[in-house]
């Protein structure tokens, strides 16, 4: 009878501290839950932004995301892919309006394959050269949401005019020498013809694209 006795009390013992060594951790994982909350960006990566759809000389995009402080790396590329993608549908929009000029001066099929082919290969050199630009605008939130989130806001930035020097430059190696007579092609008078296509693309109104960044804000798992 001692002996049951002595057995049940040690059992009950052991339970009492397992449950008090249980009660510990969860206090443990609490406290540092609220911790990650209270500083999810420990370490503030801030480039200055700007107001980019009032600025002219460049093409930019913005994209918001929000993620996990654990996820916060995967989530800037995320975004910076985005941002990159929605800037080079801009600029190929833009040059896709200066292709369209050229088929309608030279209105025949061989005309409108020429300009095809110069459309193309002017969509790879734009998808390289976004594809390499880097944060013109990085902000991260300083704490996180109920849900344990915080916020990034990126944006990237491309000059129009840099962007135009390429594609004019590349274009005579696009085309041989019978094409260009057929399309009557004069380089510096192509290279002025980009610029002013790229310059003179609308983009949106000022405030727009954050606007339309913040509406569509993304969730990073």
């Amino acid at each position: 009878m001692k002996k049951f006795m002595f057995v049940s009390m040690m059992v009950f013992v052991f339970f009492m501290a397992a449950c008090a060594s249980q009660q510990k951790v969860s206090q443990s994982a609490a406290g540092q839950q609220g911790e990650d909350e209270e500083s999810w960006d420990e370490e503030t990566i801030s480039i200055p932004c700007f107001v980019a759809d009032a600025d002219t000389d460049f093409f930019s995009c913005t994209q918001i995301v929000t993620t996990t402080k654990a996820r916060r790396g995967d989530a800037i590329t995320f975004a910076r892919q985005h941002a990159q993608d929605d800037c080079a549908q801009k600029a190929k929009h833009a040059v896709q309006g200066l292709m369209t000029s050229y088929r309608n001066n030279y209105g025949n099929n061989k005309g409108d394959d020429i300009a095809s082919k110069m459309e193309n290969g002017f969509n790879h050199i734009i998808d390289t050269m976004l594809g390499e630009t880097k944060d013109a605008c990085l902000q991260q939130s300083k704490k996180a949401d109920k849900y344990g989130r915080g916020t990034i806001y990126l944006q990237i930035k491309i000059s129009r005019d840099k962007l135009a020097d390429a594609l004019a430059d590349a274009a005579p190696d696009m085309v041989s020498e019978e094409e260009k007579e057929k399309l009557d092609f004069q380089h510096h008078n192509f290279k002025k013809e980009m610029k002013e296509a790229l310059s003179n693309y609308k983009t949106e109104k000022a405030g727009e694209q954050a606007k339309h960044a913040k509406e569509n804000t993304q969730v990073f798992e």
